[in-house]
């Protein structure tokens, strides 16, 4: 090999080793952008709607160092327990009508802030994964602080929230009912927009980075994202669950329930709404969603 073409492959290696290193810089900054949840104030109490709650704490299962942060709403009798769980940069207290209509429905409702949402501590999310080990903490409060029985607890989840629900209950088989509204099917099939969203980079360039994004996930924070498949989640579930979804959703477009729900158990049903964007079913639907989990809930749980 001749020294000219020795001295152009060497400036070839180092060029092609500067754009791999540009590359993965470029996916771990877009990580850690991505993972940081917007913690927006609390707006709305159930002492609004005139239901009284306690303000309660906890960690995450196996997460000592983190504060959870949520209401509890007794009911008077002896009753189940729906656990309310918000949607991407939301909190607990988003979609207020719904906790207090549970409440008012006969329920006790736990409704908490995911990490980093909210009033809970402002650490960084985890995309749906780490936000199971909050849910179990839900869990593991309900058993150790309230005597709540596991096979009683109803989990009620709004987007990422629904997602969560159906990916920890394949993980705790003492749940037996889910509803989720707005849930995707996917994550890595949706994480091209909202990623985009999240940062400044646009969508050509988030798809061209998608494996570095992966791969920096994965070394950086511990999240493997392929395993955010709601879908593969129901499939596993042996109870129906109950699924909700705007038709006009362009976010997270109803074919994901429609395929979480060809998956799911036999008797699970689909609720496609009209009129309404992602997430506002409960808007569109008014008192007649909540009715509607209650029913389902019942059916489930039992009085």
């Amino acid at each position: 090999m001749s020294v000219g073409l020795r001295k152009a492959l060497g400036v070839l290696i180092a060029a092609l080793g500067v754009l791999l290193a540009v590359y993965l810089i470029a996916a771990w900054y877009i990580v850690g952008q991505g993972l940081i949840a917007e913690a927006n104030p609390i707006e709305h109490t159930p002492a609004d709607r005139g239901v009284a709650y306690e303000e309660v704490s906890f960690s995450p299962r196996g997460w000592e160092e983190v504060t959870l942060r949520g209401w509890w709403l007794q009911a008077p009798e002896p009753a189940p327990t729906i656990v309310w769980l918000h949607g991407l940069d939301s909190n607990k207290g988003s979609r207020i009508d719904v906790v207090a209509g549970l409440r008012g429905a006969g329920f006790n409702v736990l409704a908490f802030d995911f990490r980093g949402h909210g009033e809970s501590d402002k650490v960084a999310m985890g995309a749906s994964i780490h936000e199971q080990g909050d849910l179990l903490g839900a869990i593991d409060w309900l058993e150790r602080e309230r005597g709540v029985s596991i096979d009683r607890v109803g989990l009620l989840g709004l987007s990422y929230g629904g997602a969560v629900a159906m990916l920890t209950a394949a993980r705790e088989p003492r749940l037996r009912a889910i509803m989720a509204d707005s849930a995707y099917a996917s994550l890595t099939e949706l994480m091209t927009g909202e990623v985009a969203d999240r940062t400044s980079a646009p969508e050509p360039i988030v798809t061209a980075l998608t494996p570095g994004i992966l791969l920096a996930a994965r070394a950086s924070r511990g999240l493997s994202l392929n395993d955010a498949e709601p879908l593969a989640a129901a499939a596993a579930l042996d109870f129906p669950i109950a699924l909700v979804h705007c038709r006009g959703d362009e976010r997270v477009p109803p074919e994901h329930s429609r395929r979480i729900h060809d998956v799911a158990r036999q008797a699970s049903t689909l609720a496609i709404i009209d009129d309404c964007e992602h997430g506002r079913a409960s808007e569109a639907e008014g008192a007649g969603y909540v009715e509607r989990a209650a029913a389902y809930f019942r059916d489930r749980l039992g009085e």
